[in-house]
């Protein structure tokens, strides 16, 4: 299920929405007690509210097979407040934007008790005796949660695994199997630099900073804690653009001279570390 990090980086990449637009509409959504508290750092339900599942799917429209599924129930990993969820109250009223939000945390409300989805895939590595070479693929068995949607996160999926090919069944290979060339072709290529950030991916690094730095006790803390909280990620996003550090080029985030000049005079520095 989603918390608000999970659900700013969603409707960023899949709609455009900047952090700060979604945190605005859940806010929105919660005051009018259509989706329950927005800044939750956790994507996880208690049991006690599990207990009230079957009944906010039936105030949404939907019924699934019992059991339901439990991998998103967990007491431990909820804290102040547990995943945005729908509350069970019929929407009314709601802007267009507002539709949008609400109906993707009630598809991922109904996907995270609905049935795993199975595929099987394949992975094998081929030689010519001096180079190896990859091949993957996969096969759908059951669409479970993937069913909600129709399959359209799916596809989003596949898109971003370009290497791996969909087929409707799997090739019976064994180790060892001598194959022959059908046809081959040389092809040139150069290594491209890492894609501007976007506020999804963005937001993603705040979440997991610290995982590059090489220092084992501060990346530590580091992962512990990220770059801001759920809550304020988004504004110190738009802190950062409004001081001119970083500006929006359509969906990129990209910093100006002045945020530019500042780097370079803090780069070297270092940075007192808190827990």
């Amino acid at each position: 299920m989603y918390d608000l990090t999970a659900l700013q980086k969603d409707t960023n990449r899949r709609h455009g929405f900047s952090a700060d637009k979604t945190l605005s509409i859940a806010q929105s959504l919660y005051e009018k007690k259509i989706t329950t508290y927005p800044r939750t750092g956790s994507r996880y339900i208690s049991e006690d509210v599990f207990e009230e599942v079957p009944a906010l799917l039936r105030k949404i429209g939907k019924t699934l097979s019992n059991p339901l599924n439990r991998h998103s129930v967990d007491n431990t990993k909820v804290t102040d407040h547990h995943a945005i969820i729908p509350t069970g109250e019929t929407p009314s009223g709601l802007s267009t934007d507002e539709i949008t939000i609400y109906q993707m945390v009630v598809n991922r409300f109904i996907e995270a008790f609905s049935p795993d989805s199975e595929e099987e895939r394949m992975q094998v590595r081929f030689t010519d005796g001096t180079n190896t070479f990859t091949w993957k693929a996969c096969r759908q068995i059951s669409l479970g949660w993937k069913a909600v949607q129709k399959g359209k996160e799916a596809e989003a999926d596949k898109k971003e695994d370009g290497d791996e090919h969909i087929l409707s069944s799997l090739p019976n290979l064994t180790e060892g199997e001598v194959l022959s060339l059908v046809n081959a072709d040389i092809t040139e290529h150069k290594t491209k630099p890492k894609p501007l950030y976007t506020e999804a991916t963005l937001l993603s690094a705040m979440e997991n900073a610290g995982k590059d730095v090489k220092e084992d006790d501060k990346r530590k803390v580091m992962a512990e804690c990220g770059i801001g909280t759920p809550a304020t990620r988004a504004n110190i996003i738009e802190t950062l653009i409004l001081r001119d550090y970083i500006r929006r080029d359509k969906k990129s985030i990209i910093p100006t001279e002045k945020g530019l000049a500042v780097y370079e005079i803090v780069k070297t520095r270092k940075l007192p570390m808190r827990k």
